[in-house]
């Protein structure tokens, strides 16, 4: 039988460090004999939490003993609270990237649609970073082709421009081809005021918000001003905007039970492949999925793979609703409200449901953050003709696995049998 390898001891200089970590909330920084941070990670007492590392004795997993086994020196950073730890521990794992750290597997700039709301004539345009220059962002965008297919409706509906003119200073003398096929109301050659424009333009923010119901009785009522003052033709084009609308939200799947905003987090994980999925529902409707997969070194408890998805994508939303449901309880909760309260500048309430709508909302970004990683192994793992099922996701919490179960066994043991010797 092979003897479990024992981790090294600490150095003189590791074990100095040791004693004098504070007992305060805190970032700290393990690296490698060349010096590179390989982890970062947050406590409430950094001493208590750094030095379980290193006491022996302790029952680790391999993964982490492997990590341990490779510490040759440590740093820290005192703050003040918990919630200052949270923040600083995400810019440090975006900065230093450690290898032992949960990793988004395409850490790519996801794209946004952005609104001008700051300009005379405002436009929508496709970019990759939120700056606080008086815009709206929406977003991000996980799938380009969602992204794409939304902006092909919302100009086609609200024909809002995607130039780069600098109106009203710059004019031409000619719509462009946008305007010939509906995407545009040139207000570059003054086709349309200001006040209409400006009009479309809130039409466009509250359909991305997910207040279709409020578009469609101010349409409702524009159409029916214009039909009163006798102006038929342009009663007509607001009834054929008022029902793409209609068609469109027609298709748009509610969920049952409920009308609020919300954010619904479900995780699951496979090994070392874990998937996150943010199901944003507004007004009782599903509006957006975003999904990201992630690779964990250490195969850690779900847990952290969901509070790394919580620190992946909410700095980076376009818009933070009131209330975020989660599929896994998370360690220093006021913490995470509080950061999340001050990323929206008004309070959310982040908790995890029990029963009822709001746990059929978290279930169903399970089940789709299940799917999405079926779909993510069809090229990158050999094992991507086994389709995962949501009843595969649920038998592997219940059990404690940290792999989606392949084969169960059984073995009937009634007629076993010892002799007597």
């Amino acid at each position: 039988m092979s003897r479990r390898r024992q981790p090294e001891k600490p150095s003189a200089d590791l074990r100095i460090k040791l004693q004098r970590l504070p007992d305060a909330p805190g970032v700290y920084l393990h690296k490698d004999r060349q010096g590179r941070v390989i982890y970062v990670g947050k406590a409430k007492r950094l001493s208590q939490r750094v030095r379980s590392y290193f006491q022996s004795g302790g029952e680790r997993d391999p993964k982490t003993e492997q990590l341990v086994r490779q510490v040759r020196d440590l740093d820290f950073i005192a703050t003040t609270t918990e919630t200052e730890a949270l923040v600083l521990e995400s810019q440090l794992i975006k900065e230093y990237r450690p290898r032992f750290n949960i990793q988004l597997r395409d850490d790519k700039q996801y794209p946004y649609i952005k609104i001008t709301l700051d300009e005379p004539f405002p436009r929508v345009m496709v970019v990759r970073r939120i700056a606080g220059d008086g815009a709206r962002y929406f977003g991000p965008y996980t799938s380009v082709k969602d992204m794409r297919d939304t902006l092909k409706f919302t100009c086609g509906l609200f024909q809002i421009r995607t130039c780069h003119l600098d109106l009203p200073d710059q004019t031409v003398a000619r719509p462009c081809l946008d305007y010939q096929i509906g995407r545009c109301s040139a207000p570059c050659v003054g086709y349309d005021a200001p006040a209409s424009y400006r009009q479309k333009v809130r039409q466009l923010v509250l359909f991305l918000e997910g207040s279709d119901q409020k578009i469609a009785k101010q349409l409702r009522a524009e159409m029916a001003a214009h039909a009163q003052n006798l102006r038929y033709e342009e009663a007509a084009r607001v009834r054929d905007r008022l029902r793409k609308l209609e068609r469109t939200v027609a298709r748009s799947r509610a969920v049952s039970g409920l009308s609020a905003d919300l954010d619904a987090c479900g995780v699951v994980r496979d090994g070392s492949e874990a998937c996150g999925v943010i199901l944003r529902v507004r007004r009782g409707r599903i509006l957006t999925i975003h999904h990201f997969h992630f690779y964990d070194r250490l195969e850690r408890q779900i847990e952290e793979i969901q509070a790394h998805l919580l620190r992946e994508y909410y700095p980076r939303a376009g818009d933070i609703p009131a209330e975020v449901l989660l599929a896994q309880p998370v360690d220093d909760l006021t913490s995470w409200r509080t950061w999340l309260g001050q990323l929206r500048r008004k309070r959310v309430k982040l908790h995890r449901p029990r029963r009822g709508a709001k746990k059929a909302a978290v279930e169903m970004a399970r089940a789709n953050a299940a799917f999405k990683l079926g779909e993510h192994r069809l090229g990158t793992d050999s094992r991507a003709d086994r389709k995962v099922k949501p009843a595969d996701i649920a038998l592997q919490e219940d059990l404690g696995l940290h792999s989606v179960p392949e084969t169960i066994e059984c073995f009937d043991i009634s007629n076993f049998q010892v002799s007597p010797r």
